[in-house]
């Protein structure tokens, strides 16, 4: 993986992860790259679409978090809007990477659901998402346990849980 593949992860993730906690971890892999003379970044990114309307996100989730809270769904759309167009990683490596934050972080609800949903439309298979799960385990037994139920659950509502 390289340098610019990092940090894109980094950035991918702060919307989800908090914003602290990516800039603490961009401020870190700096640190590391110059201890180490590690080769440092291209600056290949992406596009940073801050003034453009819509997002990525689903319709219907979009209109619940708007009858929710209007300025919270302006918020969500901004922010999804802004990493809408990362590149360097796939959309199926994206949506493992946004299934382990919730795993992480127990958002086991709507985002773990578009997550897997989205990991699916882009090829993922049922077994794949279940190593997502595990592969969280070494980060939290307990919250990876409770994500594999609900993840079996998703499955089996959508028909696609083991025989």
């Amino acid at each position: 993986m390289s340098a610019d593949d990092l940090r894109e992860v980094l950035r991918f993730i702060a919307y989800d992860s908090g914003y602290p906690a990516a800039l603490a971890a961009l401020a870190r892999l700096t640190d590391l790259e110059r201890e180490h003379a590690l080769p440092a970044p291209t600056g290949q990114g992406h596009e940073v679409n801050a003034n453009g309307t819509g997002s990525p996100i689903p319709e219907p989730m979009r209109q619940a978090v708007a009858a929710l809270d209007a300025p919270f769904g302006i918020y969500m759309d901004l922010q999804s809007r802004m990493r809408a167009d990362m590149r360097l990683l796939s959309v199926r490596e994206r949506t493992f990477i946004t299934m382990t934050v919730d795993v992480l972080f127990q958002t086991l609800q709507e985002s773990f659901r578009a997550h897997l949903m989205r990991a699916l439309g882009a090829g993922a298979t049922p077994e794949e998402a279940r190593a997502v799960v595990r592969f969280s385990t070494q980060f939290g037994m307990t919250k990876a346990w409770r994500a594999m139920h609900v993840l079996d659950a998703l499955l089996t509502e959508l028909g696609t849980a083991r025989g």
